[in-house]
């Protein structure tokens, strides 16, 4: 049974008529890590009390340390003389394609966000909000880098949730609810515990123009695949960024440039390539807006 049941899976198992796990090839711990004690088929369970056959039945579950495992399991009743004996099944280790499809949802919703953006804090707060969501994270802070001084400086932030404060609140709803008001102070150890931050850069023509930093409660650290999705998320804000800051710059020099030929001048005007007035601009101290009336359109 184990070397058929390697050819097309990664270990198999067997169940008794009362839906109890009796066996499972040694494989199943090497490849997932589980326990294979734990009880693997509450969301299943219709599909055994009933004894039918199921196919690539799709489990998460979580290793030692944090870590997400997918399964899929197959299986098929075994009946002797009509009478249910249990199910024999196999099962796949399936984390790296579920893990790689989540990742690649990930990096579409973040240029989705950052393309939809209508200014760099809309953009900012969309793509942060993505990543958070994702991957869990309770808040995400962008800071952009000095590229003289390489010193860093706080751009925006997006808090995602704060369960300590959340909890809090709803142990205190006695005392709030009659509108009075609450307060804890957080145990030392609290600051410690499994409080962790993830951060990695943002990227535009191969220089680090910003750091994209998130922090909460996790179990376990950010896996190999999050690491090499990050080259490409950190690409995203990076030309974001980038873009962003160069369509500033423009408008902050057009907005000079306005501004010193109001000193200067009392209108300026604009022509097309055949000489045809398209924009005339009056300065405060030169009449009205009644310049332009009648000569746009026109050549002189």
């Amino acid at each position: 049974m184990s070397a058929l049941s390697g050819l097309f899976a990664d270990w198999y198992w067997e169940m008794d008529g009362q839906l109890r796990l009796t066996q499972t090839s040694p494989e199943f711990a090497e490849k997932t890590g589980l326990d294979p004690a734990d009880d693997f088929w509450e969301h299943n369970r219709r599909s055994l009390e009933h004894h039918e056959p199921f196919r690539d039945f799709e489990i998460q579950r979580f290793a030692p340390g944090g870590r997400s495992v997918w399964l899929s399991l197959s299986a098929v009743p075994v009946f002797e003389q009509d009478i249910f004996k249990g199910y024999r099944g196999v099962g796949r280790n399936i984390t790296a394609q579920k893990r790689g499809d989540q990742l690649l949802r990930l990096e579409h919703a973040v240029a989705r966000a950052l393309a939809q953006a209508t200014g760099v804090a809309d953009g900012l707060r969309s793509g942060l909000r993505a990543i958070c969501d994702f991957e869990g994270w309770d808040y995400g802070r962008c800071f952009r880098v000095d590229p003289a001084s390489g010193e860093i400086g706080f751009e925006l932030g997006w808090f995602a949730r704060e369960p300590s404060t959340e909890q809090f609140l709803s142990r205190s709803r006695a005392l709030w609810a009659e509108g009075k008001p609450v307060f804890a102070k957080a145990p030392r150890e609290a600051a410690t515990g499994a409080f962790a931050t993830f951060a990695f850069p943002a990227v535009a023509q191969g220089r680090t123009i910003g750091l994209l930093a998130f922090s909460g409660h996790r179990a376990g650290e950010p896996d190999e695949r999050l690491n090499e999705a990050a080259q490409a998320i950190g690409s995203l804000f990076g030309q974001f960024l980038q873009r962003r800051h160069a369509e500033e710059s423009l408008r902050a020099s057009e907005a000079r440039f306005r501004s010193l030929t109001h000193l200067s001048s009392d209108f300026f005007w604009e022509s097309d390539a055949e000489h045809r007035l398209t924009s005339i601009v009056h300065g405060p101290s030169y009449g009205s807006a009644q310049l332009a009336r009648g000569i746009l359109g026109k050549q002189p």
